[in-house]
């Protein structure tokens, strides 16, 4: 959580202790926060994927997301926002497990074998696949 959100934390929960404002307010507060994730740096993404121990590939498939867009985000060419934000965030702060999909390497998905190469096809336009 940033400074500035930290700092209207504490005042709210004075304002709280001196009446001004409900337990409620505090709470709705408080989960606002909870919702709240901070942007990260490249590096941390990458370190976030490392930590992980997958690959570029796989690590894209937990997140919903092309292994492009993976590359983009470790690179900094562009910036994770919304649900995958917060996967990310969720990853950093729990491990991959917490996103608990039931689809890993060797497993079956949908009646096929799922392997690193299959994972790749899925971000190729139908018309480009073999």
């Amino acid at each position: 959580m940033s400074k500035i959100l930290k700092s209207v934390r504490r005042d709210f929960a004075a304002l709280h202790e001196a009446e001004l404002a409900s337990a409620a307010s505090l709470q709705q507060l408080d989960q606002q926060l909870k919702l709240h994730v901070e942007p990260l740096s490249p590096v941390e993404i990458k370190g976030i994927r490392k930590s992980t121990g997958l690959s570029r590939e796989t690590f894209a498939l937990y997140l919903n997301v092309s292994t492009s867009t993976v590359g983009k985000w470790e690179r900094g060419e562009h910036q994770p926002s919304g649900a995958a934000l917060k996967l990310l965030s969720l990853v950093r702060e729990k491990g991959v497990e917490t996103l608990n999909i039931g689809l890993f390497v060797g497993e079956r998905f949908e009646g096929e074998q799922v392997t690193e190469d299959s994972m790749n096809q899925r971000d190729e336009p139908e018309d480009q696949k073999h």
